[in-house]
């Protein structure tokens, strides 16, 4: 990543069972009129989306997939076409309750099949960048709004909110839901600014809804603290590797969507009970889907079309997109039906209130999950 990206890093330190508050510093007293909050979790590795989203009633899955098909009576169904893999237990009772839209066939045309390059266009938000790309579309999305503030739970500033001047918060990831890290400075354009007001302070939902003991499900708690805190972000990255399964793969999937699963309930409840959860929408996306065949180890190589997960009470649950022809693959992949630039425009302009052209520099049609 180059040097020049502008941040703020959350450093260390504990605080016991308290929660961080942060006040806003003096260049982001403005408030972006819109209160919407949007946090993407990036499913690292590429995710089988075929054995995500199972098109159940094509028989040529269960021909390109003699070994990790899924058994049609283990299959949670959603639709008369479509079924869920049976660790996505939580999300297909969200989808019953309408909150959360599947769009299938997400991808871009000629796609990458390097996790590096296929990583960067997707949080680029530009296909055809040529040199390596300088910022991101969330980052680029700061930018023009000027008032809101991204947060990153991780160690590294993703591309995605990678900018030339927007500061962006690092929070280390969180590795109990009895402790957060401390802020103890702010860094802009290389040199050591001290940092506005801040204020720590007990932070408690009305009920705060049990959390499963897993890294992303602690992650996705700290965001829910800082949301319940009015911690003025309003963008959240986080990051869940375990998909590149090239091998053995029913045992590893099963057990990462089953965390994922777990991690977004307990979000979704938790916002729920701070009366939080038609502010707030959480988007899954993934370098690029797996291939169709499985391959020799029991597994499946890099894809290109994939499906994308769109989670909150502000979104118009269902299955939107073509699901792409299994008889009709791009060397063994899905070819994409959606082009992730429609998601992206999708949230700018009737989430987020942006304008979604001038953050992906082109015109790409809205979709109506939102």
């Amino acid at each position: 990543m180059s040097s020049h990206f502008t941040r703020r890093e959350f450093i260390g330190g504990s605080l016991g069972t308290a929660a961080l508050g942060l006040a806003a510093p003096q260049w982001a007293i403005a408030r972006n009129p819109t209160p919407k909050i949007l946090v993407v979790i990036e499913l690292a590795g590429g995710n089988d989306g075929l054995n995500t989203v199972v098109p159940f009633k094509d028989e040529a899955y269960y021909r390109a997939r003699p070994h990790i098909a899924i058994p049609t009576q283990k299959l949670l169904p959603i639709t008369e076409e479509f079924a869920l893999h049976p660790a996505l237990r939580e999300l297909a009772e969200l989808y019953q309750e309408g909150h959360l839209a599947i769009i299938n066939g997400v991808g871009y045309e000629d796609s990458s099949r390097s996790h590096f390059e296929a990583m960067d266009v997707w949080h680029s938000g530009e296909v055809n960048a040529g040199e390596q790309p300088q910022s991101g579309w969330l980052g680029r999305y700061l930018i023009i709004i000027g008032d809101d503030i991204g947060v990153v739970i991780g160690n590294r500033l993703p591309l995605a909110l990678a900018s030339s001047n927007q500061l962006v918060s690092l929070l280390p990831a969180s590795q109990s839901n009895e402790s957060l890290p401390i802020l103890q400075a702010l860094y802009q354009n290389h040199s050591f600014v001290e940092p506005a007001e801040f204020i720590f302070a007990d932070v408690q939902a009305p009920h705060v809804a049990p959390y499963p003991q897993t890294e992303l499900a602690q992650n996705l708690q700290t965001i829910a603290r800082l949301i319940a805190d009015d911690s003025k972000a309003r963008v959240f990255y986080v990051r869940l590797s375990g998909f590149d399964t090239h091998q053995n793969q029913t045992a590893a999937h099963a057990n990462i969507l089953s965390t994922l699963s777990g991690a977004l309930a307990a979000f979704q409840q938790d916002l729920k009970e701070q009366g939080k959860g038609k502010d707030v929408l959480t988007l899954t996306v993934s370098e690029f889907g797996r291939s169709v065949p499985e391959n020799s180890m029991g597994g499946t190589d890099h894809g290109a079309a994939n499906c994308l997960f769109a989670i909150g009470e502000g979104v118009r649950g269902g299955v939107y997109g073509s699901y792409p022809a299994l008889n009709d693959l791009d060397n063994g992949a899905l070819k994409p039906t959606v082009d992730f630039r429609q998601v992206y425009a999708t949230i700018l302009e009737k989430w987020l209130g942006a304008d979604s052209e001038k953050v992906l520099n082109g015109c790409f049609k809205i979709l109506d999950f939102v």
